[in-house]
């Protein structure tokens, strides 16, 4: 998470105009590392190996990064960096299997709490770097800790993941009561509007957040010269704290509306009120602190809706034990995170006129972009559900 947001900060040695590659490369990998890995955990009947070698390979990633800082070395550890990102899914896989193997948003729910004391921790070493005052000419000099300190994180990553138990005999959750996705037309439909729910809930909400957020944040202040500098290292450094305590509240929602009484229509409906009324506000934002307050709303609203859409696939199976819907969805949500990190910071950094009236321009039409599909993303989740009520013998085995 911390070398995620700071990604948009290292410019010295770097070719700004191809920061969309540096950012859009984090989720590029996963689309196709997070399918194969899937695969490859069910054949060798070990997720263990796959998250070992996952760690291993974000701690190389990192090293060329640190000794020097281009664009060459910028692509690669983002690179390092989606492929740990594509061991989340794995990790929630994993634990539902050995844990919680009937009870999916049991799982989300649990699993939400990790995030935020992740984002607790790493906003604070953020916010000390930030700190460290600047001296000479390379302006990279403070935030190469960061990369730095999540060395020693890796480290321990590892040692703690040496003493996590894995049942080998529950990979692929053949003893629970998953729903068996049908292989037929109407099934496949059902299973690849959820996926494309899933790719818009990816796409939203890094459009808005994370490296973006940060980079939206920096050009506000640029173009409107709010605050100082230290203040506007201080919102950053817990933007994305305040994000993932809201999204952590969103399990509150999950056990009120789905595990109590299984009202996910309501919830859902929630999380797109919740959502469009953020991005209507950030339209007319033009100071950080307002931005980085109303990332609450943001949070909360990611929370409930990529939560729900998460649930629903952990519920579900194939017919056959080569690759999981998981697997599948993850790679899916993936599109969605390169896209949206590829196009947004593009639109921000080479199509606009560096000043002002572009920089509002592009505010209206990105955010307007982003509304007509969380609209879109209403109308999918009624649609699956239609879907199942009037077909329900055609698209599942065990119902």
């Amino acid at each position: 998470m911390m070398t995620r947001e700071y990604s948009s900060k290292i410019t010295y040695g770097i070719n700004v105009d191809l920061m969309w590659l540096v950012l859009s490369s984090y989720g590029f990998i996963g689309i196709f590392f997070r399918p194969i890995v899937d695969y490859l955990a069910l054949r060798l009947k070990n997720r263990k190996i796959i998250l070992y070698s996952a760690i291993v390979i974000v701690f190389i990633s990192f090293i060329p990064f640190i000794i020097v800082q281009n664009t060459t070395t910028s692509v690669i550890q983002s690179i390092g960096i989606g492929v740990g990102a594509s061991m989340i899914g794995m990790y929630e896989l994993m634990f539902k299997e050995q844990y919680t193997v009937n009870k999916a948003f049991l799982t989300v729910s649990i699993l939400a709490l990790p995030p935020l004391l992740a984002d607790f921790l790493s906003s604070s070493i953020q916010s000390i770097v930030t700190t460290i005052p600047k001296t000479g000419y390379n302006t990279n000099y403070p935030y190469m800790y960061i990369w730095i300190i999540s060395l020693f994180f890796l480290v321990l990553t590892l040692i703690l993941l040496f003493f996590v138990k894995e049942n080998r005999g529950l990979i692929g959750l053949k003893n629970s009561k998953n729903i068996i996705i049908q292989n037929n037309w109407i099934a496949y439909i059902w299973y690849s509007l959820i996926c494309v729910m899933g790719f818009l809930v990816a796409f939203i909400k890094f459009s808005n957040s994370g490296s973006v957020g940060v980079l939206t944040i920096t050009q506000i202040n640029e173009y409107y010269k709010t605050y100082s500098s230290e203040v506007l290292e201080g919102i950053t450094a817990y933007m994305s704290l305040l994000f993932s305590l809201f999204q952590l509240s969103s399990s509150l929602f999950i056990y009120l509306f789905v595990i109590k009484k299984d009202r996910k229509d309501i919830l859902f409906s929630i999380g797109i009120i919740v959502w469009i009324s953020y991005h209507l506000l950030i339209m007319f934002v033009n100071d950080s602190i307002a931005y980085f307050a109303l990332s609450a709303l943001n949070g909360l609203s990611y929370g409930i809706l990529y939560n729900l859409v998460l649930g629903l696939v952990l519920t579900l199976s194939f017919n056959m034990n080569k690759i999981t819907p998981m697997g599948i969805y993850q790679g899916i949500l993936s599109i969605g995170t390169t896209i949206s990190t590829f196009l947004v910071p593009f639109i921000k950094t080479n199509l606009t006129s560096k000043n002002q009236e572009a920089f509002t321009k592009n505010n209206y039409v990105i955010n307007g972009i982003l509304l007509s599909l969380i609209v879109m993303l209403g109308l999918i989740y009624f649609i699956v559900g239609f879907i199942q009520h009037k077909n329900k013998e055609k698209i599942i085995l065990n119902i």
